[in-house]
C-alpha cells in the first residue's frame, strides 16, 4: 500500500488487514494474526520484515543466510551470481545502518531489493551448470513458493470469500495479493473480471502457468525431480516424486464450486448469505489450505528424508537384510 496504515481509514485497514495477517503467517509471525495484537502503525513491523537481521523471517536475514551457504559451496557457484548475491546483501545492510528508514525510504529499498534478487536468479539461470546441483536449486525454490503461496491464501482466502458473498464491490485485499505474488497481470488475462476468491483460488492453486501458484510449482518441482533421477530406473516409485504427483492429482480433481458455493461464477450480483453458510464455506476454505501445506510439508520431509537423510537408502538396507535373515 502506498498509504502508511495509520492513514488508512478504519474500513480500508479492515479490508488491507488479512492481507498483512497472511504475510505474517508466510514469515512465522502467527502472533499477529490475531486482529487485537496488530500493531497501530505498521511501519516497524515492514522494517523488521525487510532490515531485521536479527529475525530469521526478514529479508535481509535470509539473504545473508543464502550468502552465508554460498560462501559454505564457494567452488559451486559461479562468480557472477555471488556478486550479484553479495551486491544484494550489502545494500540491504547499508539501508540497516544509521538513521532508520522512513516509509517512503523503506518502499524504496524494498523496490531495490526485489530487482536485485530477480538479478541473482537471472544471472543464476544464465551462467550456473544445470546439473544435480541447479536441479536442487530448483527443488528448494518451487517448494519454497508454493509453501508461502498456500500460507498467504490460507488466511486471506476466506475473509475474501465471506465479504464477496455480501457485497458486488471489489475486494482491495485481493487486487493487493495478486500484485504481491506478481499475478495480477495473469489474473486479469485468464479472467477479465474483477478480483473474486474463487477465481483467485482457481489461479493461484491449480493453473499450471502462474509462476506462484501451487501447481505450477508442483510441475516444475517433478521436473526437477526427474532430472536429478534421470539415472534413476525406478524413480516412479520414489515416495517424492509419488507424493509430488499425488498432490498434482489433488488439485486437479477438487470442485471449487463446492468449496465456493455462496458464489454463483455466472451472477453479477451476489444474493446476501446466511450467517451459517458463510462460516461453512470459511471452513472448506480452511480444510483445503490445511491439507495442501500438510501435503507439501510432507513432499519437504520425503526430500530431505530421501536426499539428506538417507532415510530411503537406510530403509531399503533394512529390508534387503530381512530378506537375506528369513
Amino acid at each position: 500500500e502506498e498509504a502508511r496504515w495509520e492513514e488508512l481509514s478504519a474500513q480500508s485497514q479492515a479490508k488491507v488487514l488479512p492481507l498483512w495477517q497472511g504475510v505474517a503467517a508466510s514469515t512465522g509471525k502467527e502472533e499477529l494474526l490475531d486482529p487485537e495484537s496488530w500493531p497501530g502503525d505498521t511501519l516497524p513491523l515492514s522494517r523488521t520484515l525487510l532490515l531485521g537481521a536479527g529475525d530469521r523471517a526478514s529479508v535481509q536475514a535470509g539473504l545473508q543466510a543464502a550468502r552465508a551457504n554460498a560462501l559454505g559451496i564457494r567452488e559451486y557457484i559461479t562468480p557472477e551470481v555471488f556478486g550479484a548475491l553479495n551486491r544484494a546483501c550489502l545494500r540491504l545492510e547499508i539501508a540497516g545502518k544509521g538513521r532508520q528508514p522512513g516509509h517512503a525510504q523503506l518502499v524504496q529499498v524494498a523496490g531495490g531489493t526485489v530487482d536485485d534478487i530477480a538479478c541473482v536468479m537471472g544471472t543464476a539461470l544464465r551462467t550456473m551448470p544445470h546439473d544435480d546441483g541447479w536441479s536442487f536449486f530448483k527443488i528448494g525454490s518451487f517448494l519454497e513458493r508454493a509453501i508461502s503461496t498456500v500460507s498467504v491464501l490460507e488466511v486471506v482466502l476466506p475473509v475474501a470469500a465471506v465479504a464477496a458473498a455480501n457485497t458486488t464491490e471489489e475486494d482491495p485485499d485481493l487486487t493487493t495479493l495478486l500484485r504481491l505474488l506478481g499475478s495480477l497481470d495473469a489474473y486479469r488475462r485468464e479472467f477479465r473480471a474483477r478480483a473474486q476468491a474463487i477465481y483467485v483460488a482457481e489461479l493461484l492453486w491449480r493453473n499450471r502457468e502462474t509462476p506462484s501458484s501451487v501447481a505450477f510449482c508442483c510441475v516444475n518441482l517433478l521436473g526437477a525431480l526427474d532430472q536429478l533421477l534421470a539415472r534413476d530406473s525406478a524413480r516412479n516409485t520414489v515416495p517424492v516424486c509419488q507424493a509430488v504427483r499425488s498432490l498434482l492429482d489433488h488439485l486437479t480433481g477438487f470442485d471449487l464450486a463446492t468449496i465456493f458455493p455462496a458464489i454463483n461464477l455466472e451472477a453479477e450480483d451476489f444474493a446476501m448469505q446466511l450467517p451459517s453458510s458463510l462460516n461453512a464455506m470459511r471452513g472448506r476454505i480452511g480444510k483445503q489450505s490445511a491439507k495442501l501445506k500438510s501435503r507439501l510439508e510432507r513432499i519437504h520431509n520425503l526430500l530431505d528424508d530421501h536426499f539428506f537423510a538417507h532415510q530411503a537408502a537406510f530403509n531399503e538396507r533394512q529390508e534387503s537384510g530381512k530378506e537375506i535373515a528369513a
